[in-house]
């Protein structure tokens, strides 16, 4: 029988991603929600931007530092492409995946 307090599906917008950080009190106290803000992601040259949705109350007693979250569109994967010391970048498409990784992503 099917429990009434254990979810039956969960539905996720993947289309976002949320970063999370713990930055100085300080730092903290000049950010608001809705602020504008840019994530720089290592393997990705393109800065990707963004907006803070939470900064929050709290104080970390251990490192003296605040938790805040910047919600931004999801990357499009890329291939660097190089050609006689040009390079340039590819964008997948799902064609270009192997028919298991198209249907059967974890």
């Amino acid at each position: 029988m099917a429990s009434t307090t254990v979810p039956f599906l969960t539905v996720m917008d993947t289309s976002q991603i949320v970063a999370k950080a713990h930055i100085p009190q300080n730092d903290a106290l000049v950010l608001h929600k809705g602020d504008k803000a840019t994530l720089e992601l290592s393997g990705l040259d393109d800065k990707i931007p963004g907006t803070v949705t939470l900064v929050s109350p709290a104080l970390d007693p251990n490192s003296t530092t605040v938790e805040i979250w910047v919600q931004a569109a999801k990357p499009q994967p890329t291939v660097a492409a190089r050609h006689d010391g040009a390079g340039f970048p590819l964008r997948r498409r799902p064609s270009m995946m192997p028919w298991w990784f198209r249907h059967h992503r974890c």
